[in-house]
């Protein structure tokens, strides 16, 4: 086994990066959204090799699309930007830069007081990379590499199991975000997630004066 994961490392590291944007929205993109996303074709378009979009309120259905567009565009990367993101230009490249197999941001919710979506495993660092059991979608970059350990999860355990997916109680309410599901899911079939909380990233919303 140790030998095949040294095999599979090292032929990722000669296969080129091919990253591909997943937008889901549900009906309108927002104009400093539009802008981020330009400014990172601008500074990784070597990289950049394609993007899907999926409009409507189901936002599993969004993601799970763009997950199965990406790899059957065969590409290394998805790079999840939510409609109402706002972030750098050099944010792929610099999450890019720390080769996990899933990486992301912190940004707050649409809310007043602020309030974060990302929960640490352990601590929370605000210079070094922390591992992280609950997060946002919003600006995820995801080798596509994880959803294969998932579906080999799933053939071991003989249960299928959805890449996301809302998490609800005995009533039907939702409890668990899509978002969240997919890294627990993630870290059920071995993988971790981790998050930069050197990138700001801002969640773009409407607040009456």
């Amino acid at each position: 086994m140790e030998n095949n994961d040294l095999k599979m490392n090292k032929l990722d590291e000669l296969m080129p990066i091919r990253v591909h944007i997943g937008i889901g929205c549900q009906g309108t993109v927002m104009s400093k959204t539009c802008a981020s996303i330009m400014g990172v074709l601008i500074t990784s378009h070597d990289k950049i090799t394609g993007y899907s979009m999926r409009q409507g309120g189901d936002i599993v259905s969004a993601r799970t699309f763009c997950v199965q567009d990406a790899i059957e565009k065969k590409a290394t990367h998805i790079f999840f930007v939510d409609s109402d993101m706002n972030f750098p230009p050099d944010t792929l490249e610099r999450l890019l830069a720390h080769d996990k197999e899933i990486v992301t941001v912190e940004y707050s919710r649409r809310q007043l007081p602020p309030s974060g979506v990302t929960h640490p495993l352990t601590e929370r660092s605000e210079t070094e990379l922390y591992e992280a059991v609950r997060i946002g979608a919003g600006c995820l970059l995801i080798k596509l590499s994880v959803f294969d350990k998932i579906d080999e999860m799933a053939k071991k355990t003989g249960k299928r199991t959805p890449y996301f997916n809302f998490g609800r109680d005995s009533k039907g309410a939702v409890v668990m975000g899509e978002d969240t599901f997919f890294c627990m899911t993630a870290r059920d079939a071995g993988v971790s997630t981790w998050v930069d909380p050197t990138v700001v990233v801002k969640h773009i919303g409407e607040f009456l004066f």
